[in-house]
């Protein structure tokens, strides 16, 4: 298991709606992370969160991630585990709305 410490969403499907707003409303995008083992010390979760944030901070960083279509957003590792948490229920309902079965 894995300690979460930073965010990073991908909002190129924002200029498509059609492709994130099927029905049942289930919206998708990709996010992006960094994670450290569990039971990694908080001194250096802090640590990492902090020069992640700091790097993504960075205008030339943010400029090259509008580029590509990126937006950094700051999530602390507690938020960023409860978003991993909230996806992963949001996967297993299009998996069930798909009927989708293991073979």
């Amino acid at each position: 298991m894995f300690e979460l410490v930073f965010c990073l969403w991908a909002k190129t499907l924002d200029a498509n709606p059609t492709a994130h707003k099927p029905a049942h409303e289930v919206a998708h995008y990709a996010w992006f992370g960094m994670g450290v083992p569990k039971g990694t010390p908080a001194a250096v979760v802090d640590t990492l969160y902090k020069a992640a944030d700091e790097a993504l901070a960075d205008p030339q960083i943010k400029a090259r991630l509008a580029e590509i279509g990126a937006e950094p957003i700051n999530l602390d590792p507690a938020a960023f585990a409860a978003h991993i948490a909230a996806e992963t229920d949001k996967g297993v309902k299009v998996i069930k709305l798909s009927g989708a079965k293991v073979e």
